[in-house]
């Protein structure tokens, strides 16, 4: 993995004092050449630094906000409508799957402020760690798979809530939210901001069984009940099929009995047909 640094976490704090010690010189001079006294000199370099640690960075701030603005309005005219991540679409990494497949084949944005979560995430918990590591081979792969079509959008002002943000700026960018965020999804939708949960996608792409309709499936294991088995489809849905338990290891055909809607997702009841052998 290329190893990351977060840029838009960089110490603005350095940033100040650096600018501050080198404008302090040229203050400094500047007082002294004006009255030959300790004091004065040091009044210049006070300035001086005073200059460095509050005019300037306000300054670039305000450049980069209007900056930033311009984009935003150039995106709007143009009616370019791009995709904005979250969090918890990095995190996920499904993305660079949809990237792959063309469905998503227009520019992607990643706040600054979706970076310094990244960074605070990374340094919370082992686990989020890991997480936060393969989301950046995400970010590394939609980089190559993109060519030049992955953008940083370098936000100034840390925001109140990083949702309120992902929801403001993708009105402003007038862009389409990829997240598996609930809270995104759902208020995202109340304000008429076009949104993708990527988790509902993978949900509605499942394979479709429904009652009465003949399937087939591999037993994997033992149902809780007495004479059930259990096997999954190919992308990952439970089948939990009566009087199945004598063919574990079986490819068999059952008939769909119910459909049941669980926090999980699907699971299919179904009632066992017949044994499918190599010859049929």
């Amino acid at each position: 993995m290329q190893k990351h640094t977060f840029k838009f976490n960089i110490s603005k704090r350095m940033i100040k004092l650096v600018t501050a010690a080198i404008l302090s010189y040229p203050f400094g001079n500047f007082f002294k050449s004006l009255h030959n006294a300790y004091w004065f000199t040091l009044l210049g370099a006070l300035i001086g630094i005073s200059t460095g640690l509050f005019l300037i960075p306000y300054l670039s701030d305000s450049i980069s906000f209007e900056l930033l603005a311009y984009r935003l309005w150039w995106m709007r005219l143009h009616k370019i409508r791009p995709y904005l991540l979250d969090s918890s679409t990095i995190l996920d990494g499904r993305v660079v799957e949809l990237v792959k497949t063309g469905i998503i084949d227009r520019s992607i944005y990643i706040s600054s402020v979706t970076m310094d979560e990244l960074d605070r995430l990374n340094k919370s918990s082992e686990i989020y760690s890991r997480r936060v590591k393969r989301g950046l081979d995400s970010i590394d792969k939609l980089k190559s798979l993109c060519k030049n079509r992955v953008y940083f959008l370098n936000i100034q002002k840390t925001p109140s809530s990083i949702r309120e943000h992902i929801l403001d700026i993708s009105k402003k960018m007038q862009a389409t939210i990829l997240t598996l965020d609930t809270w995104i999804t759902d208020n995202a939708r109340k304000r008429n901001i076009a949104v993708v949960n990527i988790h509902e996608l993978s949900m509605a792409f499942r394979i479709q069984i429904l009652p009465k309709e003949m399937f087939e499936v591999v037993l994997s294991k033992q149902g809780k009940e007495q004479h059930q088995a259990i096997g999954y489809t190919e992308d990952g849905m439970m089948i939990i099929v009566e009087d199945g338990k004598p063919y574990i290891g079986k490819r068999v055909l059952a008939e769909c009995t119910s459909v049941l809607q669980s926090t999980a997702g699907k699971i299919i009841f179904g009632q066992y047909i017949k044994t499918i052998t190599n010859d049929a």
